[in-house]
């Protein structure tokens, strides 16, 4: 298979019409549409841009961005010379690309120098609150299509946080106070969930490991609330094995 590729996004809103022109790498694992999950993730993210607010504008009203392959290329500039073409003969006027195509070689690492300096200028960096207002106001009242969402969490499916990120999200999350309002909603849109049998077994995988730990002394408390935790289970298996039948 060719690895390189040249794709359209398409305005639903007008019989999918092409709005955008790109040019991609294949990845194992996420296929061409990487890069379709790339552009809505930043969208999502509230980034400017003629592209980015007018997939905003489509999923606002609750319709899907489609995406579609052009057509694949062995070299990466015959890749680059296609996405030229489809510009051009489309029009950049007709589209919302910034430039006339050919740019950004696929697969380009930053060096760990590169990546340090840039850690390095970032680090400590706060948002104000003004800018902190001006994002939330962007946010407000925005709707993501449940397709989005679907393609999002099959995108992220199978991806683990490294022990770092772990410990680093752990300390961000540290002291936070949930408000109740908040801790409504949540609530809300966990009542009525269901847990798969293979998310209980790594739940239970979760509470052995955890009792493996315990030091004997702190077993009597803890016992107690690990037997609430297994009823708790046995009760859930109990309903999605009536469900089965």
């Amino acid at each position: 298979m060719n690895p390189f590729f040249v794709y359209a996004l398409l305005d639903s809103r007008k019989e999918n019409k092409i709005f955008y022109i790109g040019k991609g790498h294949w990845i194992r694992g996420d296929g061409f549409k990487h890069r379709y999950y790339d552009h809505l993730t930043l969208a999502h993210r509230g980034k400017n841009g003629p592209l980015y607010n007018k997939i905003r504008k489509i999923e606002g009203l609750g319709l899907e961005v489609g995406f579609i392959v052009l057509s694949q290329w062995e070299l990466e500039t015959d890749a680059l010379s296609e996405e030229r073409r489809m510009i051009a003969s489309i029009g950049i006027m007709n589209l919302t690309n910034q430039t006339e195509g050919g740019e950004g070689p696929s697969g380009q690492t930053c060096s760990e120098e590169t990546k340090r300096k840039l850690s390095l200028i970032n680090t400590g960096k706060k948002l104000s609150a003004e800018t902190k207002a001006k994002i939330g106001l962007k946010h407000k009242g925005k709707i993501t299509p449940e397709s989005t969402k679907q393609k999002m969490s099959l995108a992220a499916m199978g991806k683990k946080h490294t022990e770092e990120s772990r410990r680093q999200m752990s300390l961000t999350r540290k002291g936070r106070i949930i408000p109740e309002e908040q801790r409504k909603k949540i609530s809300l849109a966990l009542k009525g969930r269901i847990k798969l049998p293979e998310h209980l077994k790594r739940i239970s995988a979760g509470i052995n490991l955890y009792w493996q730990n315990v030091k004997p002394e702190d077993r009597g408390y803890r016992y107690w609330c690990k037997r609430r935790l297994v009823q708790a289970r046995e009760n859930l298996l109990t309903v999605l094995r009536q469900i089965a039948a």
